[in-house]
This record gives C-alpha cells, sequence and structure tokens, in this order.
C-alpha cells in the first residue's frame, strides 16, 4: 500500500506534468510560452499548497483518533481528484479545461506532504532512511518513467492519433488515481493495527 499506491498517485501527476503542456498545444492551440507561463504559475500555487495541505489534513485527521490518516488523506484526495481527471480533457474550453485542472493539482499533490511521512511511522529507526529511499527509488521509477510511458503508449499504440493524448491522459491519469487509491484502501486496517489501534476499525 504505501510503496506502490503512493508511488501510482505519483504516477499520476508525473503523466500530468509531462503531458499537460502538450495536450494544450496538440489540442487547444496554445503556445509554448503561454502554456508554460500558466501551467508553470498553476503548479507553483496548486501543487506547492496540495503537499502542505496533505501534511496538515493528516495531522487534524490523526488529533481526531484516525490513526491511519496518513494513508486515508491521500486515499481521499485521489477519489475527489478523480472526476477532474475524467472531465478536463473531455470540455471543449481551454479555460475550462484549465480551471479543472487546478483542483486535480491540487488533490493530487496532497499525498506528497502525508503519504512519504508514514514510513517513518512504522519503520524501525534503524531502517527509516533505508526504507525512505526505497520508496523515492520505486516512485521515481514507477512515476517518472512509467506514467509519462503509458501516456504516450495510448496516444501512439491505441489511439494512433497525436491529437488523441487528452484521452490517453484521462485513461492513464483516472487508471492510476482509481488504482492508487484501492491499494491504500487495502493497507488502512493493516496500518492501523500496526500503530496499535485496532479499535478504530469501525471508523472505517
Amino acid at each position: 500500500a504505501i510503496f506502490t499506491g503512493l508511488s501510482l498517485l505519483a504516477a499520476a501527476q508525473f503523466s500530468m506534468g509531462a503531458w499537460v503542456p502538450t495536450f494544450f498545444i496538440r489540442v487547444h492551440g496554445w503556445t509554448q510560452a503561454e502554456v508554460g507561463s500558466a501551467y508553470g504559475l498553476l503548479f507553483l500555487l496548486c501543487g506547492t499548497s496540495g503537499v502542505i495541505s496533505g501534511g496538515w489534513i493528516a495531522n487534524w485527521l490523526h488529533a481526531r483518533g484516525y490513526r491511519d490518516a496518513n494513508l486515508r488523506a491521500p486515499m481521499v484526495a485521489a477519489i475527489l481528484a478523480l472526476p477532474f481527471a475524467v472531465l478536463f480533457p473531455l470540455v471543449t474550453s481551454a479555460a475550462a479545461s484549465f480551471a479543472l485542472i487546478a483542483p486535480l493539482m491540487f488533490l493530487g499533490t496532497i499525498p506528497f506532504g502525508a503519504g512519504t511521512a508514514v514510513i517513518p511511522m512504522v519503520a524501525p529507526s534503524q531502517f527509516r532512511a533505508q526504507l525512505v529511499a526505497i520508496y523515492l527509488l520505486i516512485a521515481n521509477f514507477l512515476g517518472q518513467a512509467g506514467g509519462p510511458w503509458f501516456v504516450a503508449l495510448w496516444t501512439d499504440k491505441v489511439f494512433g492519433d497525436p491529437a488523441a493524448v487528452g484521452y490517453s491522459l484521462l485513461m492513464t491519469v483516472g487508471a492510476l488515481l482509481a488504482a492508487g487509491a484501492g491499494l491504500l484502501l487495502l493497507g488502512l486496517a493493516p496500518l492501523r493495527r500496526l500503530l496499535g489501534n485496532e479499535s478504530s476499525d469501525a471508523r472505517l
């Protein structure tokens, strides 16, 4: 749940970062300068606030008795992000599409703040550094290499049309968010047991 589930959510964001600019250029006719300045500003605002908010939300849930908060917050965020991942490539208006990406990016970066912090919570102190390093290796391998590659695969091999990159983003990002949320759901109860709070299972 921790290594693979969070890595799949990371892959969704890396897919967006790699192909959303191309989507606006190919589908909506934006220039590289236009999409670079607009998307860069959006990433700065929504991405940064999402990472920071992830830690705050996890702490807020933890204070209310949810010992699984560091997985619960990313799971809920991924589920809430799904409709935006489906809608933004489908709307015909470039402005509407760009507006839908804002909450998608905010929700999609919440796991980066809350999720990684769960590793030191469950790992023995002598293994924390190694386990965080292993997680980052897996997340970068699946995320930076796998996520964008799947978008390209859908575009070239399935749709066979460069202009279909939006549908490829829909399929890839949607599938990664759903799969990542599903794995995190499976990890909630084991995390609670590991943290010694099996009585909180009823909160699910």
